[in-house]
């Protein structure tokens, strides 16, 4: 899994590479800085445990959309679900320890986005940069993050925000190599 996490990355940024050396015009380039914003905006909102605003952001499944009723509800159950699932607050600990977040190269393909992340997490005293993937889709003209491809809203979420997290970047030395 690893691997493939790894080839998908190296194809991501030869991508971005390949797409900057195209100049693209300003409105995709203004597409690309609004990806990016919302990209670093998700990162803010779960800083900030602010659900409401999560529930904003997000597009979820046919299925799910129906099941949501409105902002509060899916806030308070997010909320909910959160504290009966990590009674020792590992989540919000992780929160907490998120530091020096960025976001940088986009690839947009048809109405679908790919916003590279970093951050680092510190973790017994030691701060681990890590590398991901924001994967969003435009809805209405403005782009959210994308949970359309399942049913199951936790796991959707669950899957999602460790992708945007990433994983630990290799130290400096493995990647001269």
């Amino acid at each position: 899994m690893n691997s493939i996490r790894r080839s998908f990355f190296c194809v991501f940024v030869i991508g971005c590479l390949g797409l900057a050396a195209l100049s693209p015009g300003q409105a995709v380039n203004a597409d690309a800085d609004a990806a990016r914003a919302q990209a670093l905006n998700l990162f803010k909102i779960y800083k900030a445990r602010d659900w409401k605003s999560l529930y904003d952001v997000t597009v979820f499944s046919p299925a799910v959309t129906k099941t949501l009723t409105n902002r509060d509800e899916f806030a308070t159950g997010f909320e909910k679900g959160l504290s009966q699932n990590d009674p020792k607050n590992d989540f919000g600990n992780l929160m907490d320890s998120l530091d020096d977040i960025s976001v940088g190269c986009v690839i947009i393909e048809n109405d679908s986005a790919y916003v590279a992340t970093s951050c680092t997490i510190t973790a017994d005293s030691q701060k681990v940069k890590f590398l991901g993937i924001a994967k969003l889709i435009k809805s209405s003209g403005d782009w959210k993050w994308d949970l359309t491809f399942s049913d199951d809203a936790e796991k959707a979420t669950e899957k999602r925000f460790t992708e945007i997290v990433g994983d630990p970047a290799k130290s400096q030395s493995a990647l001269k190599r």
